[in-house]
């Protein structure tokens, strides 16, 4: 019980400190498209393999050619009014395109989802009686945009099963499951099946997909990019978040993921697994069928030759 106390509060601390609310400051949105604050992003984790995530996104959809205003409320900046006023605001709004200032419009020239970036350089602040500036303390607001055709046009929405099972709230619903199964003396790494069948596409018919179990490193693996695919953990994890990303022929794109929770009452943190996929474990069992087959074949022959040598 202790290691899964530790364990919880080590995830808390390590989700605190990877995800600080890095959009806002003091855990309040300080951005205003046309008017109105952006919210924190559905899917929490750092990236879907090479593809980093925002930290927010847009209160609404906006039409393609149509003028939208950006602007930071001062108000929601916990700085005074003279640091405020000195600092530099920089767009970049993710299509080639970059502006300054507090407040900006900008018209989009294509469709798709983009991802919009602001930095903001509070300056000097020594002069303030502030400590100087930690860039680390003040990431950059991330934004996931959409630009629609017309007001008509349906976005995707990524949805993920597992072994046929639909998870439809991904910040509610859980996949409770036990990371290893037993066959034989083996103790293996359960292999699941996902899949991304299930995704509304209302008004494209092609789609991209592109899978991260939670469990990979960048650059050390191939991320995986079928709409299904088999994998098995490694280690004994007690929480997993696999993700799914989709993007339609237009290039607008869809995010979800799934929360694995370790029901194992017989918990081990430390636990490794073998990982075998279902094709090796059917060319394992034939080579074993065959091996069985030649041992036989081989006691058949032994016991005939004495039977032979005894008879002569």
């Amino acid at each position: 019980m202790k290691r899964i106390l530790l364990l919880i509060l080590v995830l808390f601390l390590f989700v605190s400190a990877v995800h600080p609310a890095e959009a806002h400051f003091g855990g309040i949105p300080a951005m205003k498209i046309n008017g109105k604050f952006t919210t924190a992003y559905t899917l929490q984790n750092i990236a879907i393999g090479d593809n980093y995530l925002p930290s927010d996104e847009a209160p609404e959809n906006y039409l393609l050619n149509k003028p939208i205003q950006f602007e930071v409320d001062p108000a929601r900046l916990p700085f005074p009014e003279e640091i405020i006023k000195q600092a530099k605001y920089e767009w970049d709004f993710g299509d080639g395109t970059k502006g300054t200032g507090i407040k900006i419009t900008h018209t989009y020239k294509k469709v798709g989802s983009r991802q919009m970036i602001l930095t903001i350089d509070f300056g000097d602040l020594s002069k303030f009686d502030y400590p100087p500036q930690d860039p680390s303390l003040n990431p950059p607001q991330t934004v996931m945009i959409n630009v629609l055709p017309n007001a008509s046009y349906k976005l995707p929405k990524a949805i993920i099963t597992i072994d046929g099972k639909q998870m439809k709230n991904p910040t509610k619903d859980r996949y409770k499951t036990s990371f290893k199964e037993k066959i034989g003396p083996l103790t293996l790494g359960k292999t699941y099946t996902f899949s991304g069948a299930d995704s509304q596409t209302p008004s494209s018919k092609k789609l991209q997909y592109l899978w991260d179990f939670g469990d990979y490193k960048l650059g050390e693996t191939k991320w995986i990019t079928s709409i299904k695919a088999d994998h098995a953990y490694k280690e004994n994890y007690f929480i997993r978040e696999p993700a799914l990303r989709i993007v339609d022929e237009n290039g607008f794109i869809s995010d979800t993921f799934v929360t694995m929770e370790n029901d194992d009452p017989n918990f081990n943190s430390d636990e490794r697994f073998l990982t075998i996929s279902s094709s090796m474990l059917i060319v394992l069992l034939i080579n074993g069928i065959a091996i069985i087959g030649i041992m036989t074949g081989l006691v058949i022959w032994v016991k005939h030759k004495k039977r032979a040598q005894k008879d002569a």
